[in-house]
Order: C-alpha cells, then sequence, then structure tokens
C-alpha cells in the first residue's frame, strides 16, 4: 500500500470511491493480530495537516446523506488508523457488511468503537481491534451497528498545526 496525501478532499473523495472497485483479503498473522485490512474495505486515511481533519471529514460527509463522522480516541486500529483520525461511515445494509470492513457500532456498556469484521457467526459478527490478539468480547449485530467506515482523515504527526 502506497500512502498518498490527499490534496483537496474532491480527490480524497475520488481516491476512496477508486478503491472502492478493488478486492483483497484480511491476513492475520501466527499471534492471531490483523496485519492489514483490505484497503477496499477499510480504507486508508488521508494524511492532512492536523487543523484540517475535523474541516476534511466534515466536508467530504457534506457530500454523502446520511454519513456520520467518529474520531478515534486510543490506538487500537493501528496501523490503519491513529489515535486522532476521522473516520467518515455511512449506514450501509446490515447484509451488505463483508469481512475486513471496519465498522462504527455500540459496546454493551454503550461506547461507541470502530473495529474490523473478522467473521460472521449466527449471531451477528466477530471483530477485533487491528492490533489486539483477542476478538471483542461484543458481537456487532444488526440492533448495535451504526455504519461502516468509507473514508478517513487523519493528521500529519510530522506538521504543526
Amino acid at each position: 500500500m502506497i500512502p498518498c496525501k490527499a490534496t483537496s478532499w474532491l480527490r480524497a473523495a475520488f481516491v476512496t470511491a477508486l478503491c472502492a472497485a478493488s478486492a483483497g483479503c484480511v491476513a492475520v498473522d501466527d499471534d492471531n493480530i490483523v496485519q492489514s485490512a483490505d484497503v477496499a474495505l477499510s480504507p486508508s486515511a488521508f494524511v492532512v495537516p492536523p487543523i484540517k481533519v475535523m474541516e476534511s471529514a466534515e466536508r467530504f460527509a457534506a457530500t454523502r446523506p446520511n454519513t456520520f463522522i467518529f474520531y478515534t480516541q486510543t490506538d487500537d486500529m493501528l496501523p490503519r488508523y491513529a489515535q486522532g483520525t476521522a473516520l467518515v461511515a455511512e449506514p450501509l445494509s446490515y447484509r451488505q457488511l463483508k469481512r475486513g470492513m471496519t465498522v462504527v457500532f455500540y459496546t454493551r456498556t454503550g461506547s461507541r468503537i470502530a473495529h474490523t469484521l473478522i467473521a460472521q457467526s449466527q449471531d451477528g459478527w466477530v471483530t477485533r481491534a487491528l492490533n489486539r490478539p483477542q476478538d471483542d468480547p461484543d458481537l456487532m449485530t444488526g440492533r448495535n451497528y451504526l455504519g461502516v467506515v468509507v473514508t478517513a482523515f487523519a493528521p500529519d504527526s510530522k506538521r504543526a498545526q
């Protein structure tokens, strides 16, 4: 995967749409930690100046109805999404979900989290943070599902605000 820097929200939208046409898989290493998620199903973040993260996400979300923005508060989703990344998600049909997508959902304690779909069971989807060896304790179901990540904007940690 080649990281790219979006020069505008329009370019970000174009590249995201282009990536959505690709196919791939989720790789898991010997420690059962997800190593890489399919770029088409869990889009890479566009790196922008820290002060532009919110603006970039809001501009993209304004172009698509029913989208919402979720900010990562931890590094659980590294290497795909660092802390402070703005994830733009939209509520696709639960039946359209596929392994490798990053979804936003409520846990049983009421917290909203964004984790990757690992496997579908009879009772719901098994999810996991990308850099953790264990599956999440809660299944993601149609009742606690909020949306799937369609694009993301990460702060460039090398730039000053």
